[in-house]
């Protein structure tokens, strides 16, 4: 194993309602098209036969709403904000070699890369997904500017964790 590069990359900032409503899918949306074609020629076909109807009907309920809810992503997303007392604050999101970090009002939680659940690169945010612990939401252009970029991209592609977008 290659050693890392050392860098630090902290970005302070108080997420407006429209930011985390701009960024909030980012953290759900996943696109498994391959997975929802499977599934629905699945679908169709326990449609088909006389004792597996139900199922192809279940099956086929979950696509549709797997296929409609993220319109509602951005009233889910008002809501969230609305009743969050931490994101009204100024939230400070930490990246180095050794992990990520995220403090605001009354939370500190800090991980390592190995605890890294997914990321993805979405609408110029990076998104960090920690098993059991808030999401890290990081601006593309701002860790460019600090020329940690390149660093953060060779530590996620070792750990192999990006959502297929």
């Amino acid at each position: 194993m290659r050693k890392k590069r050392a860098f630090k990359f902290e970005y302070s900032r108080k997420l407006s309602e429209e930011d985390y409503v701009q960024i909030f899918p980012a953290y759900f949306a996943r696109k498994r098209s391959r997975r929802r074609i499977i599934l629905s020629i699945a679908g169709i076909a326990c449609v088909f036969w006389e004792l597996t109807f139900l199922l192809g009907l279940v099956i086929l309920s979950v696509l549709a709403l797997n296929v409609f809810l993220p319109r509602k992503f951005p009233s889910m997303a008002r809501t969230q904000y609305k009743n969050s007392k931490i994101l009204h604050k100024e939230i400070t999101f930490s990246i180095s070699e050794k992990g990520m970090r995220v403090k605001a009002y009354a939370l500190d939680f800090k991980s390592s890369w190995r605890n890294l659940s997914r990321w993805r690169q979405k609408d110029g945010w990076l998104v960090l997904i920690p098993h059991g612990m808030q999401a890290l939401y990081f601006p593309v252009e701002k860790l460019q500017e600090a020329g940690v970029y390149e660093a953060v991209m060779a530590i996620l592609s070792e750990n192999k964790h990006e959502d297929d977008i």
